[in-house]
């Protein structure tokens, strides 16, 4: 009974450290938000009192919509008219791309009832080996089954070929006014994820992410110590990218002497050193290259048999590791090996050290290696073996540290969860993910979203809750616009209005106002796009997108951005063309926009929804997926228009009904998400989206946001310290598709075939993209400085041409009837988990790139080619990812102490694949094929 006794003491202590800060148990004495309700700081400000939501919610929402739909088109504005100089003029190289649009065959069969129907048939027959108790079926049996298959492949042949006719006729809408149009997302709707700081009492879900590194020291014998970076400014650890300095910054010169290359914490960076010209960024790297000089090399290396010299006397650079050199390895437990060899597990140790947390418990790396290779039965033992030794243990200090650990309701052991509730489903789903990195495991979260601020963008709309001093309950304001302008002395206005409305969470739902809204720089780590909008896509009248490009071409003409001009007679000209565009725009969207903010309105109305923003009870994931209707926004490819609500005032029932109300939705229901094990080259793998989001279910919430995190792959896992290819300066992954789905290997595709490799993380990280300027991108070429007006022209545009890219497609499925109706059974299923399918994206050939993959701690940390010098690095990547691209399905797992490349091998080797069997009977020919047309 000890042990329960004991966990029962620790658990009260817990729970009521966390019901101390929990934010449900306050007593709120007012409607005014208190710290304990909000996640976000604000300024407090006054308040305007508008009325009840039912009367004046809707008319306030379309108020600010049209508002910020002008800044939207000023900003556009603005940006044509330094687009049109001569110096952007010239056609880029991007808009004389190969305009073959491919690449979207994979996700066709994704989406399709008749492919995944297909996927569970083989998926079936996969398991079903022959060496097993299986029945083989029936020549009957497998004929019919054969001719499903037939069927199937006929059908996505089929909608594939009119797709690729739809797309080819589709008229091109590279005119830059028109991808200018499109980027303001007019009515596109997406959850925008905001970078937040652990909350005061949940300091469980502060896990450090992995380091990046610097050189410490060298030891006697020459061997490179490596630590973590620290800021400059604030001195914590860096975990993402970092900003240099190559002089002091101002506010630091009276504290300290010129440092060399002062690094700045993205936090710093934005806080105090945002735009600044002499500061630049530099994406999270391995600092190997860096830290081993020629000199270094030779002293580390002390094997006999590589020479330290050449034939005529210089002195060789022994690191990189030439392949020609025989440095000394062994495989014997206690062998003696170059150290050289050694220093990718060195990186692997100092990165591994530098996740530990201060009261978890250090454990070697190598017991980490032992307890992921032990059964649960195994695992139990070793558990109840530890549990009695730190009851023996009688120092405060190791109590302490003890009772510290068990108020984190993160450990393994269920019965020792604190603040919970029965079994949550993302617990048990969290816990069922064998392929998390087996160092993690301990540190599953009850509330995995609850540190994480969402919020729902509708337009030019953001509506969010936990925001504080918004009467505790939904704040409604305006989105910065994207960041178009190509050069650094743009004289694009701010926003004129920054109106904010404020829901109440009482009877009324009471709507409040503030004319001058404070805002802040927003700083978002990820964006998952949930709708695409139909407006410039070639669906709407062609007649009024003309007449609104040809009103921003001839207003793009008129002199508003003449210094010479006062800033009066700059707004009166701006104003003008402002006046005579929002009639066209208003014309174009206005059904449209009735329909979203009449759904939207009406879920902020219900009593049944919950705007007061907790960690457990209602985040902010929960709001927006609260407010964002399933059955009006749900439907994939909208094939009929459902029963829209209509807003107060219509007409007629056809008004407010327009069809299509949108392109394409990304949106799932809430209970969608699941953990599905990839079992087949069919199966649909979670995307680059899902993963990244994934990290958080285990605290992972210091990470950088997605882009930078993707660049980490290149620059600091896999050690090359550039892109291997192009389009991975903005969407950096290898579209190379495993399995031997697709012939194209990244390298050889062009930018249609690199972003349909993941058309939902392509649309949300454009997205992104579009809401960073220039001083947030590295610099190319190893240059020093930000972005020239050049390169950030040239970023912009290829941006707007990968998402013109994905929209003519997105049109195109419009078109063909075949796919609409294939796609139906995704809106009308009752399992849930179907609503992931539309987020997934290839099965990456790219080696290591599933976050979840990386189970063996030295490919968590650094790829096993980064000691190796920069061609054998590429050559040893591309012959893994060539192999995966040769194998016939999904690998199993790796064994233990096995690479990838074994892996690959003994795959190729076993052939461990089921082959169709049958029991034959005497059938005649034409019956056979008799039975097939009935099929077919």
């Amino acid at each position: 009974m000890a042990p329960a006794i004991l966990r029962n003491i620790a658990a009260v202590v817990a729970a009521k450290r966390i019901i101390n800060s929990h934010p449900q148990s306050q007593i709120h004495s007012s409607s005014n938000s208190t710290p304990s309700d909000n996640i976000t700081a604000a300024p407090d400000q006054p308040w305007g009192e508008v009325g009840p939501a039912d009367t004046h919610l809707l008319p306030e929402l379309k108020k600010l919509y049209w508002i910020g739909v002008r800044s939207e088109l000023e900003n556009i504005l603005f940006a044509l008219r330094e687009w049109r100089k001569p110096e952007f003029a010239d056609p880029d190289s991007i808009e004389n791309e190969d305009d073959f649009i491919h690449g979207f065959d994979t996700f066709v069969d994704q989406v399709c009832q008749g492919s995944r129907a297909f996927a569970r048939r083989y998926e079936e027959r996969k398991r079903a080996k022959p060496n097993t108790n299986y029945h083989l079926p029936s020549y009957a049996a497998a004929l019919h089954e054969r001719g499903l298959d037939l069927k199937a492949d006929r059908i996505s042949s089929k909608i594939k070929q009119s797709l690729r006719e739809e797309v080819q006729g589709t008229p091109l809408l590279e005119e830059r006014v028109r991808l200018l149009l499109q980027s303001a997302g007019l009515l596109d709707i997406e959850k925008l994820i905001e970078h937040r700081p652990p909350l005061d009492g949940w300091q469980f879900w502060r896990r450090p992410g992995v380091p990046q590194l610097t050189l410490s020291r060298y030891t006697k014998d020459s061997i490179p110590i490596f630590s973590s970076a620290h800021c400059s400014t604030c001195n914590t650890v860096i975990r993402g990218p970092m900003f240099y300095s190559s002089t002091t910054p101002h506010d630091q010169l009276a504290s300290t002497s010129s440092i060399p290359d002062w690094k700045i914490c993205e936090a710093c960076y934005l806080e105090r050193y945002y735009g600044q010209p002499n500061v630049y960024k530099v994406h999270k790297h391995c600092v190997l290259d860096g830290s081993i000089s020629p000199t270094s090399s030779r002293k580390i290396c002390r094997c006999t048999r590589v020479p330290h010299s050449d034939k005529s006397g210089r002195y060789r650079t022994l690191f990189p590791i030439n392949n020609d050199d025989k440095h000394v390895t062994t495989s014997r437990k206690g062998g003696l090996q170059c150290p050289l060899l050694s220093l990718g597990d060195a990186i692997a140790e100092s990165k591994y050290d530098a996740m530990q947390t201060l009261v978890t418990k250090r454990i070697p790396l190598s017991e980490e290696k032992r307890r992921a290779q032990l059964n649960p039965a195994e695992l139990e033992k070793l558990k109840q073996s530890e549990s009695k030794g730190i009851r023996k243990k009688k120092k405060k200090k190791e109590n302490d540290a003890t009772l510290q650990v068990s108020t984190m309701p993160s450990l393994v052991d269920e019965t020792d969860r604190i603040g919970t509730q029965g079994k949550s489903s993302e617990v048990r789903e969290a816990e069922a993910d064998e392929d998390i990195p087996f160092f993690m495991r301990r540190y599953i979260e009850k509330y995995p979203f609850g540190n994480v601020h969402m919020a729902l963008r509708v337009g030019p709309l953001i509506i969010e809750n936990g925001v504080a001093h918004t009467k505790g309950g939904a704040l409604v304001t305006l989105r910065d616009p994207a960041q178009l302008s190509p050069s650094r002395d743009s004289r694009s206005l701010p926003p004129p209005y920054h109106v904010g409305y404020a829901i109440a969470e009482d009877s009324r739902r009471t709507v409040w106002s503030q004319s001058h809204r404070q805002r802040g720089r927003k700083r978002y780590k990820a964006i998952m796009k949930q709708i695409i909008g139909v407006p410039f896509t070639g669906i709407l009248d062609r007649k009024i997108e003309d007449s609104i490009v040809q009103t921003l071409i001839a207003g793009s003409d008129m002199p508003f951005d003449d210094p010479g001009l006062s800033l009066a007679d700059q707004r009166k000209l701006i104003d003008s063309i402002l006046l005579e565009l929002m009639p066209k725009v208003k014309r174009l969207l206005e059904s449209r926009v009735d329909v979203y903010l009449t759904s939207i309105s009406q879920r902020l109305i219900h009593q049944d929804t919950k705007l007061r923003w907790s960690p457990t009870k209602n985040s902010c994931q929960s709001f927006c997926d609260a407010i964002l209707n399933w059955d009006h926004f749900g439907q994939f490819i909208p094939d009929n228009p459902p029963p829209y609500p209509l807003s107060p005032g219509s007409q007629s029932q056809s008004q407010s009904r327009p069809h299509p109300l949108y392109l394409i939705s990304f949106a799932t229901r809430p209970s969608s998400y699941t953990r599905n094990k990839i079992a087949t080259k069919f199966d649909v793998p979670s995307g680059l989206t899902e993963e990244y989001l994934l990290k958080f279910r285990y605290g992972r919430h210091e990470e950088a946001d997605i882009i930078d995190t993707l660049h980490e792959y290149w620059f600091d896992f896999a050690a090359f310290g550039k892109h291997l290819y192009p389009n991975q300066t903005l969407f950096p992954w290898d579209c190379t598709e495993a399995f031997g789905r697709y012939p194209t290997r990244c390298g050889d595709c062009n930018l249609s075939k690199h972003v349909w490799a993941f058309p939902f993380d392509s649309w949300s990280i454009i997205s992104l993209h579009l809401g960073r300027d220039r001083w947030m991108y590295a610099p190319t070429r190893g240059e020093k400085l930000p972005l020239s007006d050049a390169e950030w022209f040239k970023n912009r545009l290829t941006l707007l041409h990968a998402q013109n890219l994905l929209l003519r497609v997105g049109a195109a499925m419009h078109r063909v009837p075949a796919f609409r109706t294939a796609t139906k059974w995704l809106h009308t299923s009752e399992d849930t988990s179907v609503d992931r399918l539309k987020l997934g994206g290839i099965h990456r050939a790219q080696p290591f790139s599933h976050v979840f993959d990386q189970g063996l701690y030295h490919q968590y940390f650094i790829a096993e080619w980064a000691i190796r010098d920069l061609d054998e690095r590429v050559r040893q990547y591309e012959e893994l990812r060539d192999g995966r691209v040769r194998l016939k399905d999904v690998p199993g797992p790796r064994r233990v102490g096995e690479s990838e490349a074994k892996r690959q091998r003994r795959e190729m080797e076993e052939e461990n694949y089921y082959s169709t069997g049958l029991r034959i009977q005497d059938w005649g020919p034409w019956t056979v094929l008799s039975m097939l047309e009935q099929i077919i």
